[in-house]
């Protein structure tokens, strides 16, 4: 039921506070998500995001004349036009009735150090890339994992996200999806054991299938095989490996998906409020309740229902303030980012850029170009600093993104870079380390990208470091986020508080978030509700 929004003041504003049945901490995609949803229901909402926009990690920036999209950037196919009702983010897409114009596309390059390939999603492609790339053997392997995963993919979509409760409710809600998971009921047991268990239980053996695995993971979760959970990879293996696999990305970039959002939360009459940081949250002195929050400047908040914080764990615990709430759980580490313009190259040049590439089946129209691009030096070393890179290429898709004749370009060390390297560097020390580290991007980037091994093709280059990503995107120590949490981890909380996001079950990743988010907001209706309200999903 809506509530009226209230502000008082005192002594002509020296202070004020206002009331909202919620009052959601940080504006990223799980704030967002979480936000429009319970404003969906009818609540009052107001969401605090400390930046000067709204998206998290899902955003883009200007630099002087040039736009760079940067974050989340590889989708699965469907799950930003909403066609796939296995997606998390496509089911809340569809709930909250947003179409989002997509580019589609199947294909990114690979430089490992076996060689350089396209690889394309979908079963044939990747098989036909084994083939050629180690043999007969290594394509036997990987049929019979697919055959393997097959049922554990069907039975890791057999309850939709948007079904799940938190609570006894769940019975309710996933009751008409029953069926469905009962014929899969034998593959269960597998779902929470890692990845790597499977891998050995198929006969894995060839170095690369099984390097390639741990990149698929590692890119997934951030942590290899043996750290991932095998929900997360059945799940991976039915959008990239499917039949009719495919890829998406949303036009205008990602910051256009938290656009989207944001506009779903304001329709709704949610209220956003950028550039507002939060300096703790609001307890009454008695009960230790977490009622609302108290902004930099002084204002509150108060919430009548809930406050819920879509920000890390450690942020959410430094925001407490009285010591009530530990972050149990351990950080990964941060990112090293290189932003960069070029002039692009003829469509002839850039195609035959590289003399033994496996071609694979990369569209013509992208000019010779991938959308995106990952570079392995050493297998053995996939999760240590240096030495994994992924790029990504948005104007390849949207070329409203660059400047004709140029492309923007993206590139990071995905979650490998220790945040103690760049504790307590003075200023010229700093700027010494940021370039020699920062050398491995572009040395990636001069590998893979055609064009980018020449110095004079480069318009503008910057280098993003851990201090980067917690300065502006105001992370814990540059963190990634905690490692996968379990879903019988609870943390204990103070009454009034919830947490969305990455900060609780399933963890980091977009569809992670987004199902953290239908968690928390759906679980604010009872479950009767929630299941009526499925309907719209289902019909």
């Amino acid at each position: 039921m809506q509530r009226a929004q209230r502000v008082r003041r005192r002594n002509g504003g020296v202070w004020a506070f206002q009331w909202a049945d919620y009052v959601i901490v940080g504006g990223g995609l799980a704030g967002l998500a979480t936000g429009a949803l319970l404003a969906d229901q009818g609540h009052s909402v107001c969401l605090l995001e400390a930046h000067e926009r709204v998206g998290g990690a899902a955003h883009g920036f200007s630099k002087g004349p040039y736009y760079f999209d940067t974050g989340p950037s590889l989708f699965a196919g469907g799950s930003l036009s909403g066609r796939d009702s296995s997606d998390p983010l496509a089911q809340l897409l569809r709930l909250l009735g947003i179409k989002l114009p997509v580019a589609r596309y199947n294909t990114w390059g690979v430089l490992v150090p076996e060689g350089r390939f396209n690889s394309a999603v979908g079963a044939k492609d990747f098989s036909h890339t084994l083939r050629e790339l180690r043999g007969r053997d290594a394509a036997a392997q990987f049929a019979e994992l697919q055959r393997f995963m097959k049922p554990l993919a069907e039975a890791a979509v057999s309850i939709p996200p948007v079904a799940l409760r938190r609570d006894l409710g769940i019975w309710r809600t996933v009751t008409p999806h029953l069926p469905r998971a009962l014929r899969h009921a034998a593959h269960f047991r597998l779902m929470s054991a890692p990845f790597s268990r499977v891998l050995d239980q198929v006969g894995v053996r060839d170095a690369f299938l099984r390097g390639w695995m741990d990149l698929l993971c590692f890119l997934l979760s951030g942590l290899p095989s043996d750290g991932t959970p095998t929900a997360e990879m059945a799940f991976m293996f039915r959008s990239f490996y499917g039949e009719d696999a495919y890829l998406e990305y949303p036009l205008g970039g990602v910051a256009a998906l938290a656009q989207a959002l944001k506009d779903a939360l304001e329709k709704r009459g949610g209220k956003v409020y950028t550039s507002s940081p939060v300096q703790s949250f609001w307890t009454e002195n008695a009960s230790q309740r977490v009622v609302g929050v108290t902004l930099v400047d002084g204002r509150r908040i108060k919430a009548s229902r809930r406050v819920v914080s879509c920000i890390s764990l450690w942020d959410t615990a430094r925001l407490l303030q009285d010591g009530s709430f530990q972050a149990n759980a351990e950080p990964l580490p941060s990112f090293l980012h290189a932003h960069l313009v070029f002039k692009a190259l003829d469509p002839e040049s850039a195609s035959t850029h590289f003399t033994d590439y496996i071609r694979g089946s990369q569209p013509p129209e992208h000019d010779g170009y991938n959308c995106h691009y990952i570079v392995v030096d050493n297998w053995e070393r996939l999760t240590e600093p240096q030495n994994v890179v992924a790029i990504s290429i948005p104007s390849v898709l949207d070329p409203s993104l660059s400047r004709s004749g140029e492309h923007t370009l993206h590139a990071y060390t995905p979650a490998t870079e220790p945040y103690e390297l760049w504790e307590n560097l003075d200023r010229e020390r700093y700027r010494a380390q940021k370039l020699a580290r920062g050398q491995v991007l572009l040395d990636a980037i001069a590998r893979a990208v055609p064009g980018c091994a020449d110095p004079d093709s480069i318009r503008m280059k910057l280098i993003g470091t851990p201090l980067t990503h917690e300065q502006y995107l105001r992370r814990y120590r540059g963190t990634y986020g905690a490692k996968p949490l379990l879903p019988w981890i609870r943390h204990d909380l103070p009454a009034g508080l919830a947490l969305a996001g990455e900060n609780s079950f399933p963890g980091i990743g977009v569809p992670a978030v987004i199902t953290s988010a239908l968690l928390t907001a759906l679980g604010e209706m009872p479950a009767t509700l929630h299941a009526r309200y499925l309907q719209r999903l289902f019909e």
